[in-house]
């Protein structure tokens, strides 16, 4: 039996190991050793990130780019922790786009590539292999920090004829979209933070400006395009043009999102830029 004031805790000077949330232990540990310092400051943020958006919803997506990170300021080199997908770093690791002084990762903020430089995603869930992103049923968006230039891109690809997956500003700062067979600019003006493309049947699609959901969009679906989403960009039938000025945060793309998905990952995504700014 026990005795009188004992417990079942661990002994006396031993420490228990801390668990955090498996996606983004993984993530972490995929990182380069110079990106692992205070991982006690910095793990637990990530983790409770992928807490709040809950496994469930994680599983539904390819890929997501947290581009506001703990990285310094800098040039984005090809093992930046932007580049690496926190979904499952061993897929779509981006590479760099006319890389340079333009291509830039901003610490806690996000990523900008100044209309000049971009990142390819290595993402292309209208080609070969399995994707949670399909024609009928996907979700794809950024978070976006600032207004930028109008006519420009953050995320995106796009055929010459009438397929592809695209958010981007139009010419009238509108929001602008794509997702599969047509483009469209949507009825409200131009906000920033979290813009998600979202299809769930063949014959529309939704735009939706942060948690606002009533931005519906018919249209006749056709196929998906055959390219790599570029990130800061289009990929215009293999050749990278409508660059963005604007600074993103997150990148993301995979299965159809409903809207309290959507509220998940929007409230995480800016509990996470809190969270890091108050470091």
């Amino acid at each position: 039996g026990m005795r009188m004031g004992m417990g079942l805790g661990a002994p006396s000077g031993v420490t228990t190991p801390v668990v955090y949330n498996s996606y983004a232990q993984t993530w972490w540990n995929a990182l380069p050793a110079a990106l692992k310092n205070n991982e006690t400051t910095y793990l637990p943020i990530y983790s409770d990130f992928a807490d709040a958006v809950t496994n469930t919803v994680l599983a539904k997506l390819d890929c997501l780019y947290i581009c506001a990170n703990h990285e310094n300021t800098g040039e984005i080199a090809e093992t930046s922790a932007c580049t690496y997908n926190f979904i499952d770093p061993a897929k779509y690791h981006a590479t760099r786009i006319n890389a340079g002084a333009n291509l830039i990762t901003t610490k806690n903020t996000g990523i900008s590539g100044n209309k000049a430089s971009a990142l390819d995603l290595n993402y292309n869930p209208g080609g070969a292999g399995t994707h949670k992103n399909t024609k009928d049923n996907h979700s794809f968006g950024v978070w976006l920090n600032n207004a930028g230039s109008t006519g420009t891109t953050d995320m995106g690809a796009a055929t010459s004829t009438t397929s592809g997956q695209m958010v981007y500003r139009t010419g009238t700062n509108k929001i602008g979209a794509r997702s599969n067979s047509s483009t469209y600019a949507s009825t409200a003006n131009y906000v920033t933070g979290l813009v998600t493309v979202r299809r769930k049947v063949s014959s529309a699609f939704y735009v939706t400006p942060n948690v606002d959901f009533g931005y519906y969009v018919p249209i006749v679906s056709t196929t998906m395009a055959d390219l790599n989403i570029y990130l800061l960009c289009r990929n215009a039938d293999g050749t990278a043009d409508m660059y963005t000025d604007r600074t993103i945060s997150f990148a993301y793309a995979g299965a159809y999102l409903d809207d309290a998905e959507v509220t998940l990952l929007y409230n995480a995504m800016s509990g996470l830029l809190t969270a890091l700014a108050g470091v």
